[in-house]
This record gives structure tokens, sequence and C-alpha cells, in this order.
């Protein structure tokens, strides 16, 4: 499970990913990316997947603290 017993939000918008790991009390910049979605994989909740603009797929294997491109 995520930091803090579950907590993990994650948003993407425009100006990228943010992530809070206090269940939404504070944010931090995951990604400096426009995202036009963002997802938690169901088998592991440190998997973040965000798609950025012209389809490229971002992906985090450690709650949105280090990103790579796929």
């Amino acid at each position: 499970a995520p930091e803090g017993g579950g907590d993990l939000v994650v948003v993407g918008g425009e100006p990228g990913v943010y992530v809070s790991r206090d269940g939404g009390g504070t944010f931090s910049e995951a990604l400096r990316e426009p995202v036009a979605a963002v997802a938690i994989a169901p088998s592991d909740p440190k998997r973040i997947y965000a798609v950025g603009s012209g389809g490229v797929l971002f992906a985090s294997d450690d709650s949105g603290r280090a990103w790579n491109e796929k």
C-alpha cells in the first residue's frame, strides 16, 4: 500500500501531475508536463500512469517521485 495507509491522491491537468500522500491535505508537483489523464494501477498502488500531450505515456513506480516516458 502507498505511504500513509492508502492516503495517496493524484491529480493531473494543464500544469502537470500533483501528488498528495496525506489524503489531499497538501500536494507537491510530481511531473511538470501537461496531461490529459492520470490513473493509479489497481495491481500496484505505487504505480501511476499519466498521458501527456500528443499521447505520450509516463509511468511512475514509486508513487510519483520519479517518472519514465514509455
